[in-house]
């Protein structure tokens, strides 16, 4: 049997287009291993999503952050713990272990987000963060079920993802090239699937990631070079020395408390 059980998602449900293959991974979940690579991993990856929050956090004098899929929380403690007492972070047991023991900060819960209910919290938040954790998830809608429990009208919600046509080209039909992601968006999949479950977009743009010059500032020499090599073998399949927007960031508020 094939190590991935493949299916086609159907555009009325997630907005991908027709005949995209999906990747789904029994029982997968966002994924963290407690080395020092990954740690040292966990505070690149998606800095710029860390660092758009810390300037909501200022501009608009927010008082609480929520984090789902918050990792080993390393660009919390960075960029939003100075500026914010209130935080929760979730994860998977192992990764919520690791931040218990190493964090003086912040409130921590674990579970499996793909279970009904993954978080019991009854309160809600002035920000929810969910940085590139939706194209993990078998059932998509589960994490924006979650979202929207522990939101209220004036939440602000941070949640960003791949955009799979500067990281894949127009024309791919999947599965994945990340064996831990289950399905990507483009931009205008991505605003179509959102909006259908309920959330208004306040703000919705590309932006680099896996190409970010801050990259070259990562310490572990080895890591360095395998993202320098990557960000050249995306320079020259795209025809030249520019930047590559493979990510996408949504700003977005419930539109509605019920789905």
């Amino acid at each position: 049997m094939n190590k991935y059980t493949r299916s086609i998602d159907n555009q009325d449900k997630y907005f991908i287009k027709q005949g995209y293959q999906s990747a789904i991974r029994p029982g997968q979940q966002v994924m963290f291993v407690g080395q020092q690579d990954s740690i040292n991993a966990s505070l690149v990856w998606q800095y710029e999503v860390y660092e758009y929050a810390s300037k909501l956090i200022r501009a608009h004098n927010l008082t609480s952050v929520m984090d789902i899929g918050c990792g080993c929380a390393m660009k919390l403690k960075k960029l939003i713990s100075p500026i914010c007492d209130d935080i929760t972070g979730f994860d998977e047991d192992e990764t919520i272990d690791f931040c218990n023991k190493y964090h003086t900060f912040g409130v921590w819960r674990s579970g499996n987000l793909e279970e009904i209910d993954a978080i019991n919290i009854d309160r809600s938040f002035d920000l929810i963060i969910s940085a590139d954790v939706i194209e993990h998830m078998v059932n998509p809608d589960k994490l924006l079920d979650t979202i929207r429990r522990v939101s209220s009208s004036n939440t602000l919600i941070l949640l960003s993802t791949p955009e799979r046509d500067a990281t894949r080209g127009n024309e791919d039909m999947g599965p994945p090239a990340n064996p831990l992601h289950a399905r990507e968006w483009n931009f205008d999949e991505a605003e179509e699937y959102v909006r259908s479950r309920g959330f208004e977009i306040i703000r919705h743009f590309r932006y680099e990631s896996a190409t970010s010059l801050r990259f070259q500032r990562f310490r572990n020499i080895i890591f360095r070079r395998a993202l320098r090599m990557v960000k050249n073998l995306l320079l020259v399949a795209s025809g030249g020395n520019k930047k590559i927007l493979d990510g996408q960031i949504l700003l977005l508020r419930v539109a509605s408390l019920s789905r």
